[in-house]
């Protein structure tokens, strides 16, 4: 099995011409990751907004935002954003998501690599996320990775309300 190193997949930085792609496995991995505690209008709703190709190209056309795709055999499995704050020196992991079919391959763990990497070049200790508390397995999977969840936040999704649970990983 290849991993995500070899030639045929690998994780880079993602690229203006990524984007229409970004979009379609951002609602693949919602649909899988939230389907079962959101309703699909609510996630359509909420993917409608955040995930229009306007709105995708200003975070890429953004300076402090970065993004790290993931490719498996030339295809689009998995994508992470990172948004740095240079006031607060706070550096916050957005989005990272890999297709149900691609877990367990080393995407994630090496998307989230590359995120602790810039975070520490931009000189902070930290890296902040949101993970949704109903999410089980990702909550499961960051708090392995050495996360820590302190803090809690309520947030809408169409009209459904969520927990987010807001940690962090010293790096």
């Amino acid at each position: 099995m290849f991993g995500p190193g070899t030639s045929r997949n690998r994780v880079r930085r993602w690229r203006r011409t990524d984007l229409v792609r970004l979009k379609s496995v951002a609602w693949k991995t919602w649909q899988q990751t939230y389907g079962a505690f959101i309703p699909e209008s609510d996630m359509q709703a909420f993917h409608d907004v955040y995930y229009t190709l306007e709105s995708l190209t200003r975070m890429y056309n953004a300076t402090n935002v970065e993004g790290w795709i993931s490719i498996a055999n030339r295809e689009m499995v998995g994508y992470s954003m990172s948004h740095w704050n240079p006031d607060t020196k706070v550096f916050y992991m957005t989005s990272l998501y890999v297709l149900s079919t691609h877990q367990r391959q080393g995407f994630g763990k090496t998307m989230l690599e590359r995120g602790i990497d810039l975070a520490r070049t931009l000189g902070t200790d930290r890296l902040h996320l949101g993970v949704m508390a109903e999410n089980k397995p990702a909550l499961e999977w960051y708090q392995n990775q050495g996360f820590v969840f302190s803090d809690q936040k309520r947030f809408a999704v169409g009209t459904t309300m969520v927990d987010d649970l807001l940690g962090y990983k010293l790096i």
